[in-house]
């Protein structure tokens, strides 16, 4: 598992604005190609809560496109007939799109949180990345390479509790970890 940490970004939001407890709020957002959930925590006392989450069912490429695919002519006059290939396979472009609106409601409640940690599968978290604003992803203070999406608010902090604890980087450091340290 892949933990990638940015010690000097957590340092940087500890003076971030405070919510009305006076803590500061750092979101969680686990999410696969299909489904997301959206933790919050107020401080170190306050364990996380769910906020969000949506599951969809994405639909096998059997479902989405004919059994046969089609044909065209390579050219003019010509008498061999070739099978069509989509450009893109329908059930990825689901997924993709599904990462997409997961990003653009992060995107749009970025005010709402002074830090953001995300626990994705690979394709997963590469789609989140490219499709999170500027913005937001300057608040991502921990990313780790892994589909938590069956753990619950009760189970998930054995994963992340590091990433929460991280309060600066000498702390960080003297663990012998990096920027984008193991596990």
């Amino acid at each position: 598992m892949r933990k990638n940490l940015n010690p000097a970004l957590a340092r940087e939001h500890e003076d971030a604005k405070l919510d009305h407890r006076g803590n500061t709020p750092t979101w969680v957002l686990l999410c696969d190609s299909g489904s997301y959930k959206l933790f919050v925590n107020h401080g170190r006392n306050d364990g996380l809560r769910q906020i969000e989450g949506e599951e969809r069912n994405v639909a096998k490429t059997t479902d989405l496109v004919s059994n046969k695919r089609g044909r065209n002519k390579a050219s003019e006059g010509a008498v061999a007939r070739h099978a069509y290939e989509p450009p893109t396979d329908p059930r990825e472009k689901e997924k993709s799109d599904f990462i997409t609106e997961v990003a653009e409601k992060i995107n749009a409640r970025e005010s709402d949180f002074t830090r953001l940690i995300i626990a994705a599968p690979p394709s997963a978290l590469h789609g989140l990345r490219q499709a999170l604003s500027a913005k937001v992803k300057s608040k991502i203070v921990g990313e780790l390479n892994k589909d938590l999406m069956h753990e619950n608010a009760s189970t998930l902090p054995h994963f992340i509790k590091e990433i929460m604890e991280l309060k600066n980087s000498d702390d960080y450091m003297q663990d012998g970890c990096s920027q984008t340290g193991a596990a």
